[in-house]
């Protein structure tokens, strides 16, 4: 992992593994067509609940204009080079660090920027960058949400895909007030989310298969108000209001 944040507060390491075991407890993602409808009342309704403090409170799917094929085609190399140098077995699918020269070509982009543009949300230039990739039938990850001290909001950006069934290919799914929502990225697509606060995960890969993505996590600007004056500065008489 590339330029990490800083440190997780155990806190909200805490937090985020006590809903995401509550949550898996009662929804297996491996059975999602099967849950009853009183776990899909159960999971909306505490989506609404962290909806309600969210910055960010639906995923966005985009096609940035900096995704070119050449962009896209030399993070996906260095994923296949890191896989097979450092790749990992965690949580139900594969990670792998990004390399120095792969982070320098994410910071030249300045997603920081493009996703602050997308949202109206201002971020700092750090960064958490990681290779998530699945390759193995089965592999996927369950419900869970993610830790403040990774991240405040994700960039899932799709470098590859293989798929022999484009009509039943493994997604990314997203729990909100509204229901479930899933998502099957493209080379070069990605999804803008607020992974604290969004229940989110991704369904099982079959024989054949093949995801591999980059998982860029962004930190708000906690200086985002900083510099406006203080509001005793202000003429308030002259804007019709008084008695202030």
């Amino acid at each position: 992992m590339t330029e990490a944040a800083g440190d997780p507060p155990a806190s909200s390491d805490a937090v985020a593994s006590a809903w995401t075991r509550a949550v898996r407890s009662i929804a297996d993602i491996n059975d999602i067509d099967a849950w009853p409808s009183t776990v899909d009342y159960a999971l909306v309704a505490l989506a609404a609940h962290f909806e309600s403090t969210a910055v960010l409170p639906r995923p966005l799917m985009r096609s940035p204009d900096w995704t070119s094929e050449r962009v896209i085609t030399a993070l996906a190399v260095s994923a296949h080079r890191s896989m097979a140098v450092s790749g990992y077995a965690y949580n139900g699918k594969r990670n792998a660090p990004v390399t120095e020269r792969a982070a320098a070509l994410v910071r030249k982009i300045d997603i920081p920027s493009y996703v602050g543009q997308e949202t109206g949300i201002p971020f700092t230039p750090d960064l958490s960058l990681l290779y998530v990739v699945y390759d193995e039938p089965g592999a996927g990850l369950g419900l869970h949400l993610d830790s403040r001290g990774y991240s405040d909001v994700n960039l899932l950006l799709c470098l590859e895909k293989v798929t022999p069934y484009p009509e039943m290919e493994s997604s990314t799914v997203f729990i909100t007030s509204s229901g479930r929502e899933t998502h099957e990225l493209d080379p070069g697509q990605c999804l803008i989310f607020e992974g604290p606060s969004t229940l989110h995960g991704r369904t099982p890969i079959r024989k054949g298969e093949r995801i591999i993505l980059l998982n860029v996590g962004l930190t708000r600007s906690r200086d985002a108000h900083a510099g406006f004056a203080d509001d005793d500065a202000i003429d308030w008489p002259a804007i019709g209001i008084c008695g202030c």
